[in-house]
């Protein structure tokens, strides 16, 4: 997109070239009922997230086109129900994680984002029950474990200095607490089974 601000002023383009990037991957999950609307709110949902599976997956197709972690748990709930578990995934939530935030950085810098990587690495092993995935990932796992178990107060809740949920909680610091707290239970159950 192009926007000309000043009055008057144009733009002439000798040619435009645009690179459209695909990835064949069959759709093995469906959802059908009896609104239209609701079906079609799905296949629109279900098309974005196929076009975010790029290089890795992606967080907009449109906008931003990073992978951000604190968006990968949901994408990856998609993923693996409507395309099951492709290698662009596995590698996304594996390689790339790893080499791009290693240990002690948080990923994409917040702490809360590596919770939500280990939520959606568990899933995935839920999901697959591929326990190559998980070796891959042990020894990343038994390190964020461990710094993550610096959070834990002596009262048993747990809490980050500036912990980020969302942009509609972003001030409110009671509900970052116990929605950081709640994160921290839900992981360590998760990573629990995955022991």
């Amino acid at each position: 997109r192009l926007d000309l601000v000043d009055e008057g002023t144009a733009v002439n383009f000798d040619s435009v070239r645009a690179v459209f990037t695909y990835r064949d991957l069959p759709w093995v999950g469906s959802f059908k009922s009896s609104d239209e609307r609701l079906n079609d709110i799905w296949k629109i949902a279900a098309h974005t997230q196929h076009l975010t599976m790029q290089g890795f997956v992606f967080e907009g197709a449109k906008r931003d086109r990073l992978i951000w972690y604190g968006d990968i748990h949901p994408q990856t709930m998609t993923t693996l129900h409507v395309f099951g578990a492709p290698q662009v995934l596995r590698d996304t939530l594996g390689l790339a994680a790893r080499e791009t935030w290693p240990l002690p950085k948080w990923m994409n810098g917040m702490p809360n984002y590596s919770l939500w990587w280990l939520m959606s690495v568990g899933d995935l092993y839920r999901y697959t029950g591929n326990v190559d995935d998980l070796k891959e990932q042990h020894q990343y796992i038994k390190g964020l474990m461990a710094q993550l178990e610096k959070y834990v107060g002596e009262n048993g809740c747990a809490a980050f200095e500036n912990p980020f949920l969302d942009w509609p909680t972003a001030d409110n610091r009671p509900a970052l607490d116990a929605g950081t707290h709640a994160m921290f239970v839900m992981t360590f159950e998760r990573v629990a089974e995955l022991a």
